[in-house]
């Protein structure tokens, strides 16, 4: 799995951001990596099985993959065995503090899984 993170409505790059893929069925476990200095993210060697992809960074509302408002949760990501999925877009939005639970996400996924 591989992909960036830029903050939304430019193209500038988030760099240091917390990336985390969640096994579904136990949050506890999974894998976690950060963006380098261009925004690009890599997970190598995932298990297949039911996932949630989350991006976070001090500043910036969390994200799950798939999510479309703030009370909602973000889509179930399901790998199969081989399966890769490269070129991930992912846009964070800025926090304001009196708005956050209000904003409202794009889905920040730019390809679909499936």
């Amino acid at each position: 799995m591989a992909g960036s993170v830029l903050k939304s409505g430019t193209s500038d790059p988030v760099r240091k951001a917390e990336i985390s893929l969640q096994k579904a069925d136990d949050p506890r476990s999974g894998y976690l990596t950060h963006t380098d200095s261009m925004g690009r993210f890599a997970i190598d060697k995932i298990e297949p099985g039911r996932y949630r992809l989350r991006v976070e960074w001090s500043g910036y509302v969390l994200q799950e993959c798939g999510e479309n408002s703030a009370a909602s949760a973000g889509a179930i990501l399901t790998l199969a065995p081989g399966q890769e999925a490269r070129d991930l877009l992912l846009r964070l939005r800025r926090t304001d503090s009196m708005r956050l639970q209000a904003a409202i996400l794009v889905d920040p996924c730019a390809k679909s899984f499936g």
